[in-house]
């Protein structure tokens, strides 16, 4: 990404192939000299949001769906991010906590259900 430039970020259940899931939590640790959250937009498979929230001094993103009913399963999206970029030259990491009382999980009928999570880097340039 360039300095200011603005992208989104796809929050991504994967692979849970037959696997019912009635809810997801993304606790979401970022570098916030290099990132700023500037949205978080549901995604239509866990329609009900019980937590939306981002602190972007501390750089951290806590997000909760779920759904009582019509349980996705296979991929599907949780939520969309959109980060701005900079306004320095930097490297991030956006990594999942996965201890509580901020804990990354995926589950059905109270039970997690989650394999394991993949974290990303994203790489702020100046212009070119």
């Amino acid at each position: 990404m360039t300095v200011g430039e603005r992208f989104d970020v796809s929050l991504n259940v994967q692979q849970a192939g037959a696997q019912l899931v009635d809810g997801a939590t993304t606790a979401l640790d970022f570098d916030p000299a290099a990132l700023q959250v500037v949205s978080i937009t549901a995604g239509n498979a866990l329609p009900i949001t019980f937590q939306s929230t981002f602190n972007n001094t501390i750089g951290t993103l806590d997000y909760t769906a779920g759904t009582f009913f019509n349980f996705p399963a296979g991929t599907f999206t949780v939520a969309t991010v959109t980060f701005s970029a900079g306004p320095v030259a930097s490297t991030s990491s956006l990594d999942f906590h996965k201890v509580p009382t901020r804990q990354s999980d995926v589950t059905f009928g109270g039970a997690s259900v989650l394999d394991g999570t993949t974290n990303g880097t994203v790489h702020v340039v100046t212009g070119q």
